[in-house]
Formats: C-alpha cells, structure tokens, sequence
C-alpha cells in the first residue's frame, strides 16, 4: 500500500502518525526503504522497513467520520471477545490486538475487559493489572483514531466515547 507525504495515518500502539515520507537506509551492505511516519502523540520519527510485512500491516488510514459514527452507533450489538482464562495467554493476545487491532477489534477487547471488570468488581475483585492496562491503551488508540475521523479533540472524543458507553450501563 503507498502512504502520500502528509497523510495522516494510525501505526500500530503508536496511534496517530503523519508520513513524512520515504528513505533509505543503509546497514552496511544492505540498503533497505522504509516509510518514515511522525508520531503525533510523541513527536518521534518512525521507520518502517518496506520489507517487514507485519510492520508495515500495521500502518493503517483512521475510519471516516461515517464509518465511525457506525461504529459506535452498533456498540450495543458488537461481541465481547472470549475471555481467555490463562493469564499469560490473554496478556499476548490483548497486545495482539492493541498492536494490530482495527476499531472494530479495539472497542471489543474494551467491551470484554470492562464487562469483566464489572463482573470482578460485584465480587470483590479486581483485574489484573495487564488486563487494566490493555484496557486503557485500547482506549487510548481508539480515541486517537476519533481525533482523525471526526477532526476533534482528544478531550471531546473521550465524552463522545463514554457517552456512547453509558446507555449500555458500562463504568468508564
């Protein structure tokens, strides 16, 4: 897939990026191209080897605003993701998915870790810390992707957001 220089893209848990461009570089022999991404988040280069398929899989254009709006127009009928009971296994698949993840698959790992943090919480429990933890990266990547499609601030994508959790009775 070719980026333009300027286009704003999403780039894995680095969230919203500019292409500032393509470059080579060169590691003694080898000279490899790479997309050069700026994070906006963190103001850091990114280089994306065009070699290394999952990497560059991992760049991908935010929702339109129409799109978007779809989408947390049907959070009530989007599926939770099965929980995975071992610890360790759900850990990588929940930054699988942080890393990976579309929208789509964002607000359903949101959905699982919350609807399991409800549940824990009317017994007395808490999530573990990871789970917590991807919990708020996925937010976070989802609320910067709202800040691209509807052309927002973080802070108003963050009540866009818990307004729409707050029908289907879920805590933020």
């Amino acid at each position: 897939m070719n980026y333009q220089i300027g286009e704003v893209v999403l780039y894995g848990t680095e969230g919203i990026c500019t292409v500032l461009g393509t470059e080579e570089k060169r590691f003694g022999k080898e000279a490899l191209m790479y997309y050069v991404l700026e994070s906006k988040s963190k103001g850091s280069r990114i280089y994306v080897p065009f070699s290394n398929e999952t990497l560059v899989n991992r760049i991908r254009k935010p929702l339109f605003e129409n799109e978007m709006k779809e989408l947390l127009a049907s959070i009530d009928t989007i599926d939770e993701l099965a929980w995975i009971e071992n610890d360790r296994e759900r850990k990588t698949a929940n930054m699988a998915c942080v890393a990976n993840g579309s929208a789509t698959e964002l607000l359903m790992l949101m959905k699982t870790i919350q609807s399991r943090r409800m549940e824990l919480e009317s017994k007395g429990k808490r999530l573990y810390a990871h789970d917590d933890r991807s919990y708020r990266e996925a937010r976070a990547l989802l609320v910067a992707e709202m800040t691209a499609s509807f052309g927002i601030t973080e802070e108003q994508a963050s009540i866009m957001l818990f307004e729409t959790w707050e029908p289907l009775g879920i805590a933020e």
